[in-house]
């Protein structure tokens, strides 16, 4: 399967021709393997949707070395650091991962902590790779036998499968390159068979043939012992695509993963979310109901939901959550947030939210739904930090104290955490919805909506949940 020749097929059709999973439940000997690795899996979080799989597990948006600290002396040995480096400019995200990897060794020595690294990103292969995990790879001063390439997110439905990427719309199977992901302004790319797109983003410097890549095959019907003795022989920082269709093919992985670890192999990890829960040790958390999420603090009765994503699955579910009834619509130029306008028009709307919230509506702020896109992906990612931070701006001014809030899309959902509700720390309490992670702030729900997940529904069953 070559690029270009990857083409829609129905899921049925694809998954039929798999081997079954692998029959046996892996979960207790990979946490028999944490335990005797005893050392911390720490997340970089390139936007703060990638806890959309775990639970009860602390995340930190700063990553001043205090932070990173606190973050290392955690009871918990899985610790999110959210980076947000997919807002950063390719220079500004490297220049990042350098500094945290540098932190980060001075204080595994200085705390005697062992490290493992996952460098998270998104699951349509959107992002700074291999500009991160390169420069993360610097700051640590380390080398590393290889680094995995694992964008499988069930969550999600996406899938790896014959060495490319697939992202399941209804029935039916579409190659990531061939949707709408895959045509960023930022991370755009063309190809879906994996070992092509590695060529593509490295500029030709890792050909397709030199990509090392671990089939369905190996993990459904070879095992985790077969598969860790191959791992033993990587080395010279081979890259490493992962195919996967279901979470036990990912503790296959994980498994194999740790008893070369523990024989001192050392990885890093670039993948999506799903991979954290498997190679963590995680066990699945159910759905929270709206019951568990209720705020524990007197509130004021409306909420407000901020969406700042384009995707058009976004402004689907957004759509149908306007038909609710409470829910008022309150549309944001652009143009008057990035030009002259910009002070009056972020307080106008501030007293406009913070009116509809006493009165007990559900406000729903969204930017105008097409994308401003720059001359180059610079100019882009620029424009669409100038827009999240207003929206943040928003937030931060308001009076009124919301019974919950939903961010939908991820540079969005940093922005409004950190510089609009000042979250240094917070739990991951689980997800609300498949693939869509709730944070407690301050006593009531914070809902980080990725923009990717979820039917045209999605937005809807959550906040039914979220009302009394």
């Amino acid at each position: 399967m070559r690029g270009e020749s990857v083409s829609p097929v129905k899921f049925s059709d694809l998954m039929s021709g798999l081997p079954q999973i692998w029959p046996e439940d892996l979960l207790p000997s990979i946490r028999e393997r944490i335990a005797l690795l005893d050392g911390k899996l720490i997340v970089l979080d390139d936007d703060p949707t990638g806890c959309q799989t775990v639970h009860d597990v602390p995340l930190y948006t700063g990553w001043e070395e205090e932070s990173l600290r606190s973050a290392l002396r955690e009871e918990s040995h899985v610790v999110y650091i959210l980076t947000n480096s997919r807002s950063l400019l390719p220079d500004e995200a490297a220049e990042l991962a350098r500094t945290i990897g540098q932190r980060l060794s001075k204080l595994s020595e200085e705390l005697k902590v062992k490290l493992f690294l996952v460098s998270r990103s998104d699951s349509t292969l959107r992002g700074h790779f291999p500009t991160e995990t390169n420069a993360l790879a610097e700051g640590l001063s380390m080398s590393f036998d290889a680094t995995f390439i694992i964008p499988f997110f069930l969550e999600g439905g996406r899938y790896t499968v014959n060495d490319a990427h697939w992202v399941r719309q209804g029935e039916m199977m579409i190659p990531a390159a061939q949707t709408e992901y895959a045509r960023d302004p930022a991370f755009g790319y063309i190809h879906s068979y994996l070992p092509k797109w590695v060529e593509e983003k490295t500029g030709g410097m890792v050909k397709e043939d030199e990509v090392e890549r671990i089939s369905i095959w190996e993990l459904r019907k070879e095992g985790p012992e077969k598969l860790s003795r191959r791992l033993m022989e990587l080395e010279g920082g081979r890259i490493v695509i992962v195919n996967a269709a279901d979470y036990r093919d990912l503790d296959v992985l994980s498994l194999a993963l740790l008893d070369a670890e523990i024989s001192g192999k050392r990885f890093l990890y670039r993948t999506a979310a799903s991979f954290v829960r498997s190679r963590g040790g995680i066990t699945p958390g159910g759905v929270l109901s709206g019951e568990e999420l209720l705020p524990q603090t007197d509130t004021e009765p409306g909420a407000l939901v901020i969406v700042g994503s384009y995707v058009g699955r976004t402004t689907r579910q957004m759509q149908k959550l306007l038909e609710m009834p409470d829910t008022i619509g309150i549309e944001v130029r652009i143009a008057d947030l990035l030009g002259g306008e910009r002070g009056k028009t972020i307080d106008r709307i501030t007293r406009k939210i913070e009116e509809m919230i006493k009165k007990g509506l559900i406000a729903v702020l969204f930017t105008e739904r097409k994308p401003v896109k720059g001359f180059t992906p610079e100019e882009s990612l620029k424009i669409g930090r100038r827009i999240s931070s207003a929206l943040a701006e928003i937030t931060r001014g308001l009076n009124a104290r919301p019974s919950f809030i939903l961010a939908k899309g991820g540079i969005t959902s940093h922005d409004i955490a950190v510089k609009g509700l000042g979250i240094s720390r917070t739990m991951v309490l689980g997800q609300i919805y498949p693939g869509v992670p709730v944070w407690k702030v301050k006593d009531i729900p914070y809902v980080v909506f990725p923009g990717n997940v979820g039917d045209d529904e999605a937005m809807v069953e959550v906040v039914r949940k979220l009302r009394p």
